[in-house]
């Protein structure tokens, strides 16, 4: 078995576990706080970087952006899901 697919594999599902755990630490930022948007830059930063490396890495962008907008639904932050679908 080449260990090139279980390498891909692997990293593919890192950054699926970034992008999941940078959407739900924004999810929490925006609920425990006053505005409703304050605080979920941080987070939001890192599923971009993900993004931004894939091809580098040579990982399919469309399936990473795919599961952030899914993600970003499923935790009701459906405004920054909008925005990241036109880009």
């Amino acid at each position: 078995m080449c260990t090139c697919v279980h390498y891909v594999y692997v990293l593919l599902q890192f950054l699926c576990d970034v992008i999941t755990q940078s959407v739900i630490l924004a999810s929490d930022s925006c609920a425990s706080s006053s505005s409703h948007l304050a605080g979920i830059g941080v987070h939001i930063k890192w599923p971009q970087l993900v993004l931004k490396l894939a091809p580098q890495l040579g990982v399919n962008v469309d399936f990473l952006m795919r599961r952030y907008v899914v993600e970003l639904y499923i935790s009701g932050l459906d405004k920054i899901a909008e925005e990241v679908k036109k880009d």
